[in-house]
């Protein structure tokens, strides 16, 4: 068995956590910041086989995904139980969340993602 040899002061070590991983694409691409807010317990087995894939197991567990109309389409299918946030190239943030929007013909209440962020005061 070959020995091993101890590390040297100041290398990195090979143990503990591992480096965060950077998303796929393009070094400029937008990216989200898509965080879990609810507990997978009680949802729909489909939407909790999307929360899955997207990366999310624990709730406040945090993923990085390249902007896409795919990740897009997965998020939009949760809604309630995640928070989006968009982050432009610069490393600007922008929270994105479900908006609840009021349909005047009926009073319906729609919600929708808000594609420009939030609108706050």
């Amino acid at each position: 068995m070959p020995s091993r040899e101890p590390d040297q002061p100041g290398a990195p070590s090979s143990r503990g956590r591992r480096p965060a991983k950077k998303p796929p694409g393009e070094a400029g691409a937008t990216t989200l910041r898509i965080t879990l807010t609810r507990s997978l317990i009680g949802l729909k087995p489909k939407h909790v086989r999307t929360l899955e894939a997207l990366g999310l197991r624990k709730i406040r567990a945090v993923v990085r995904h390249v902007d896409t109309p795919a990740i897009r389409g997965m998020v939009a299918q949760v809604p309630y139980a995640v928070h989006v946030e968009v982050q432009e190239p610069g490393g600007r943030a922008v929270a994105q969340g479900p908006q609840v929007v009021e349909d005047s013909a009926d009073g319906s209440r729609l919600d929708q993602m808000n594609e420009e962020g939030s609108q706050g005061a």
